[in-house]
């Protein structure tokens, strides 16, 4: 089932495990139980999978992890909470980043495993997983640039969400 972004959504409404989201030209975001949540880029696409697990199909999310969260591209696996950090599926290559906390890059068969830090990248591609390094001055900004709305709204709707839950 494939969910598009354009669609009009009411609050709290739920989806489906293993639907297809795909974000419009503005991006989506997404809430999770728990208080965690994801942002997805423009065009970006995800399928909801178990509890706190998605698979990348295409493009980039951002990651507000209050909790665990795994996210699967076809390269390699992605885990991490409490934690911000961003997959990137392009083609035959995967890429995380990490903003706050910790988070680990995994192959597909979890034989390798890579801890990937704050402003740092770890990149994997055809089935190799490669060192993280430090992001320099200019990615940094850009990240932010990318990310640092989403991130605003999440962190703003986390007290109306425990507010609202009380009243209810």
């Amino acid at each position: 089932m494939l969910v598009q972004a354009s669609e009009p959504w009411q609050p709290g409404q739920s989806v489906p495990r293993h639907s297809r989201l795909k974000a419009g030209e503005s991006g989506l975001q997404i809430e999770l139980p728990g208080g965690s949540g994801l942002a997805l880029a423009p065009g970006s696409s995800v399928i909801l999978g178990l509890r706190n697990a998605f698979d990348l199909v295409e493009g980039r999310v951002l990651v507000l992890a209050s909790e665990t969260i795994t996210v699967r591209t076809g390269q390699a696996i992605a885990q991490g909470g409490p934690s911000v950090f961003e997959v990137e599926a392009a083609g035959a290559e995967s890429a995380l980043t990490v903003w706050e906390g910790q988070a680990r890059l995994s192959d597909p068969a979890h034989t390798t495993n890579v801890a990937v830090s704050p402003w740092e990248r770890c990149l994997a591609e055809a089935g190799r997983l490669n060192r993280a390094f430090r992001l320099s001055k200019r990615e940094a900004g850009e990240f932010e640039a990318r990310w640092g709305q989403a991130r605003a709204i999440h962190a703003q709707r986390i007290p109306l969400l425990k507010a609202w839950k009380k009243k209810a």
